[in-house]
């Protein structure tokens, strides 16, 4: 069987492949990001979307229950800036509280990192374990408040 022939174009002349080898490597990572970040995009912007469509809404009482609610545009955002307290209270507290969390996290991290680095090896172990430990409790006791809470049998969620 004779070797098969390249599909010419009518003029005779050969055509250059769009990508070459390297084109083709360099651009695989890129296609390969593409799906999943699409996915992130939407779970993401749509939320968003959403809250900042909410945002220029009214919403009562009365609202919650029928699902319906005025369209005021602008207006949430004019009351809000222009509301003392959020520039007295809010702001101040939340300045604050951003500075101590920060500065508080950063210093016993540093304290932490150097009580590690002069540590043996197995008092260092026996530190990092109960560091792990501490960090994961409180998920870990809330997952089983909720499996409690959430019980057919003996949950605090059981019909009279």
């Amino acid at each position: 069987m004779p070797p098969a022939t390249p599909v010419r174009p009518p003029d005779g002349r050969r055509r250059a492949p769009l990508l070459g080898m390297r084109g083709r490597r360099a651009l695989l990572p890129w296609a390969l990001l593409v799906p999943p970040l699409g996915v992130i995009g939407v779970l993401l912007l749509f939320p968003i979307g959403r809250i900042v469509w909410l945002s220029f809404r009214d919403f009562k009482l009365r609202n919650l229950v029928s699902g319906d609610s005025d369209f005021v545009g602008l207006g949430n955002y004019v009351s809000l800036l222009t509301d003392p307290y959020l520039w007295r209270v809010v702001l101040v507290n939340t300045v604050v509280f951003a500075v101590v969390a920060v500065v508080t996290t950063v210093v016993l991290g540093t304290l932490v990192a150097l009580l590690l680095a002069n540590l043996k090896p197995v008092t260092r172990v026996v530190v990092v374990s109960c560091v792990m430990v501490a960090w994961a409790m409180p998920a870990v006791s809330g997952t089983y408040v909720w499996i409690w809470i959430f019980d057919v049998d003996q949950g605090s969620w059981r019909r009279p």
